[in-house]
């Protein structure tokens, strides 16, 4: 669905899944892995499946999301968070269509809202202390 969305558009696709053999087609790229540190910095939109670390990683970055949960509670929790700060759109399983992606794409990126607030939550999360400070709260 988002290769047929975006395949021969300006923008770079980069679909990551444990299953899949690495190929590019244009601007499409799959493989079971991608650096997400690498990507996520010049990134205009993540769409993902609503895990938390995901989730995360978009907040610290900057990045707007939109998130596919499916039916896993934790997950349409995570997405039902990034959508109620308006760092993102949650969009249902059933709606994840080729259309329907580009539509919030286009909705997402015209919007800087989305942007400011998964910067200014990121920056809110990462003043926090992260590791470091649940070691500190664990030693004490």
């Amino acid at each position: 669905e988002v290769v047929s969305a975006f395949i021969g558009s300006k923008y770079s696709v980069y679909i990551a899944g444990g299953g899949l053999k690495e190929k590019s087609l244009h601007n499409i790229h799959i493989a079971p892995y991608f650096n997400f540190q690498t990507l996520l910095p010049d990134s205009l939109l993540f769409i993902h499946h609503g895990g938390q670390n995901s989730m995360i990683d978009g907040l610290v970055y900057g990045v707007p999301q939109l998130i596919c949960a499916g039916k896993v509670f934790e997950r349409k929790y995570n997405a039902q968070s990034i959508a109620k700060i308006g760092a993102g759109i949650e969009i249902s399983y059933k709606d994840f269509a080729g259309k329907n992606i580009k539509t919030l794409f286009k909705q997402i990126i015209s919007d800087e809202t989305y942007q400011e607030n998964a910067f200014r939550v990121g920056r809110i999360l990462l003043s926090l202390g992260g590791t470091k400070k649940i070691i500190e709260s664990l030693e004490n």
